[in-house]
């Protein structure tokens, strides 16, 4: 045991270079220096103030000046202790094709903990969690909010002591941690994000979604417009070609596109998921003139080109698992867990870090590539390493990862990165500090995605929210959904396309051109509004949100339904984010709706929408909703 004594304190103290990922540009700084004088271990606390966010993050230094290696077995990040005030806990769970739904639960006496312990942030809970009031809702009540800027095992501690206390404590899990800590050596926690608000949910979103803008991603395409791409998985999957991605590329070009997208199948000899991960060179049946070739005939069109990856992985039938079989995580004298085809990297070798920063930027430098999309399709087994200790290699795992990414971008700083794991397995901020974009879900069915999308919105912003329109029926849940409901939902945050626009009729062709030259003109307010939750899509049939833009001019609304259910009552909406002293339009050409309020009566009394099909004769001023179909508004100040 180690007892820390209170030594100094220092007020925006440079912080020392660290190999993790970590926001950027606090206003303040402090930290706090304890010391053990019998062993001179040293602890220092540190406090980074952000007042944009009204956020603080935390982290945690150990530094070992004692004559003697050190064994650490927990670190956490943070802890913060408040008295019990009827809370409740809000996390966001699930597993592939549904993650992120919210969940809400009281606090009760004893321990409740939110984590993951399989080396990555996971789907089954997310890093981010919230604790409020049990009357707070996304528009009133106090709330807290954490988060950690870190991709790996974790664990959120919350526990109610018997002298009604709530602890939350939040760091790396240490179920499967020990590290050992050499002299001089300095060992850095992720960092903690806390913020809190006393406007419910989405007073923590706002917080949340400009501390990720602001300070957590960062690099080229920070705060940039993204654009809007055609991916080739679910239109061709693996059958692609040269042909075939050139006539996907006039199609994209057609419709408005500004990036095609090569997903799997395009290197060595992958025509399935059984062969060539680790091998980053061009497929010779399929393309051979040659990718670089292509690229330069998809930039003649004017299209932005990107290709697929899963550089932490290699599949047993490749050329760099037969040169380098010790490159993998195996354990001797068991079998060993193939995930998907594939094993994983050992990534905190560093011969493997340097193969996969020189492969991969060679690659990009090579084909011009402008755009990344960075996939990570199964779970991490069988760790095992002959240079570190094994309770070390999921930890080390994480920080071998940041460091492949971050040399990555220092070669090529223009590329734009898309983080991707089997969905949105790893979708947390520490991701986010390399790669400005994520894959929210595998699932675009609109019903799900839109619980998908309003889960992830809680901690993360529209901006970081890659949302492809795919065909139907649906490749995830067979279901069938209008094209423009596809739309309306996938154009909250940055839009893709991922089906052949050439199987679309000649009428869907065409409306697909004008939502995409729609979402184009609205871009900066669908990626980078103030985003509100106005109905609780996990609780009532309707969902509904709206993002305004900072002057409070204009917003986009959007009004979603589960299930029809005729002859129901008039539905109203009580609107946020706008100006109470400015009149609005409020308009609607799908159903030739067109009104006139100011933003006081609709915050206060709301707007009604007209009257859903009841099943008599329809006319042109009804909403016509039917299962899983969604309404939008275009909200203007009148000048």
């Amino acid at each position: 045991m180690y007892d820390f004594k209170y030594a100094e304190y220092a007020v925006n103290e440079p912080c020392m270079s660290r190999n993790i990922a970590h926001s950027h540009g606090s206003d303040e700084s402090l930290v706090i220096t304890l010391i053990d004088k019998t062993s001179n271990i040293t602890l220092k606390l540190w406090y980074l103030v952000y007042t944009d966010s009204d956020s603080i993050v935390k982290y945690t230094e150990l530094i070992n000046d004692s004559d003697r290696e050190i064994l650490i077995n927990k670190l956490a990040s943070s802890q913060l202790d408040m008295r019990n005030n009827d809370y409740k806990i809000i996390t966001f769970n699930g597993a592939w094709s549904r993650e992120r739904y919210k969940s809400e639960q009281s606090i009760n006496y004893g321990k409740y903990v939110s984590e993951s312990n399989s080396g990555n942030s996971g789907a089954k809970h997310n890093p981010f969690i919230m604790i409020a009031n049990a009357n707070a809702d996304n528009h009133t009540g106090d709330c807290y909010a954490s988060n950690l800027v870190y991709s790996g095992s974790y664990a959120n501690s919350i526990e109610l002591s018997q002298y009604g206390v709530v602890r939350l404590i939040c760091g790396i899990n240490e179920s499967n941690f020990a590290w050992y800590l050499e002299r001089g050596d300095v060992f850095t926690s992720p960092e903690c994000v806390l913020s809190f608000s006393t406007k419910g949910y989405n007073g923590i979103s706002t917080n949340m979604h400009k501390f990720t803008c602001n300070h957590v991603i960062n690099g080229y395409w920070a705060n940039k417009q993204k654009p809007v791409l055609v991916n080739s998985w679910e239109a061709m999957y693996f059958d692609i070609n040269e042909e075939k991605i050139l006539t996907l590329a006039d199609s994209a070009v057609d419709i408005g596109a500004e990036l095609l997208v090569i997903d799997d199948g395009w290197f060595g000899g992958r025509n399935d998921d059984t062969s060539s991960l680790g091998d980053w060179r061009e497929s010779e049946s399929k393309f051979p003139k040659g990718l670089a070739d292509l690229s330069d005939k998809v930039h003649e069109k004017g299209l932005m080109f990107g290709l697929w990856f899963e550089p932490e992985m290699v599949n047993e039938d490749s050329d760099l698992y037969r040169n380098h079989p010790d490159w993998v995580w195996k354990k001797d004298g068991i079998t060993n867990i193939v995930g998907r085809g594939q094993y994983l990297l050992d990534l905190t070798n560093p011969e493997v870090q340097k193969y996969l920063v020189d492969t991969l930027s060679s690659a990009l430098i090579r084909y011009d590539i402008d755009y990344v999309k960075w996939d990570f399709n199964r779970e991490i087994s069988d760790i095992s390493s002959s240079l570190y200790h094994e309770s070390e290699l999921l930890h080390r795992y994480i920080l071998a990862l940041y460091t492949v990414q971050s040399r990555l971008i220092e070669k090529c700083p223009k590329v734009l990165f898309e983080f991707c794991a089997s969905g949105g397995n790893r979708y947390d901020l520490g991701m986010m500090c390399y790669s400005p974009v994520g894959w929210v879900s595998d699932n675009t069915d609109v019903l799900s995605r839109s619980l998908i999308q309003e889960g992830t919105s809680y901690g993360y912003p529209l901006s970081s929210m890659s949302n492809h329109i795919s065909a139907v029926p649906n490749h995830q849940t067979t279901r069938i959904s209008r094209l423009e409901d596809r739309f309306n939902v996938a154009s909250f945050g940055v839009l893709g396309v991922q089906l052949n626009p050439d199987t679309l009729t000649v009428d869907e062709k065409q409306k697909l051109k004008s939502f995409i030259a729609s979402y184009k003109s609205e871009r900066c307010l669908l990626q980078y509004g103030t985003f509100y939750r106005l109905e609780d899509g996990f609780s009532d049939n309707y969902w509904s949100w709206i993002t305004v833009d900072s002057e409070k001019n204009i917003a986009k609304l959007i009004v979603g339904l589960k299930i029809f259910k005729p002859v129901q009552g008039s539905k109203i909406i009580k609107l946020k984010g706008l100006d109470d002293n400015k009149n609005y339009r409020i308009k609607c050409d799908s159903i030739e709706f067109c009104i006139y309020a100011s933003g006081e009566t609709l915050r206060n009394y709301g707007l009604m929408l007209p009257q859903n099909y009841q099943g008599n004769e329809r006319h042109n001023n009804a909403r016509y909703m039917v299962d899983f179909s969604t309404i939008v508004f275009d909200i203007k100040a009148k000048v």
